[in-house]
């Protein structure tokens, strides 16, 4: 960023700072419509995904703020019937990392 540091640490250290507020990755029994419809109306969830597999829906949940998606988005399709066959954060990178730190440093400077 213009030859500043605008964050250090360890490459794991770094990784963990970019995997809170991280995207997960939803697979459930329902419908891309029934997965958008229940987990948009979560109010930490800013986007959902969806891509149909068969009878199942693959989607990847981005959260508005840094909440921790899991338990909610579980939550949500358990209590509306849906069986989850997988349910993950999506692994943070380094790059993410970088280019977050970057523009939030652009952002306080603007």
């Amino acid at each position: 960023a213009n030859g500043k540091i605008v964050a250090q640490g360890t490459p794991v250290e770094l990784r963990d700072r970019a995997s809170r507020g991280g995207s997960i990755l939803v697979e459930a029994k329902a419908t891309p419509e029934q997965m958008s419809r229940l987990l948009q109306a979560i109010p930490s969830v800013a986007k959902v995904e969806p891509h149909k597999l068969g009878d199942w829906t693959r989607a990847t949940v981005t959260p508005k703020d840094e909440t921790d998606l899991r338990s909610v988005v579980s939550e949500a399709l358990t209590n509306a019937g849906h069986t989850i066959r997988e349910l993950h954060l999506s692994a943070p990178t380094l790059e993410r990392y970088f280019v977050e730190a970057v523009a939030k440093k652009k952002a306080v400077q603007a």
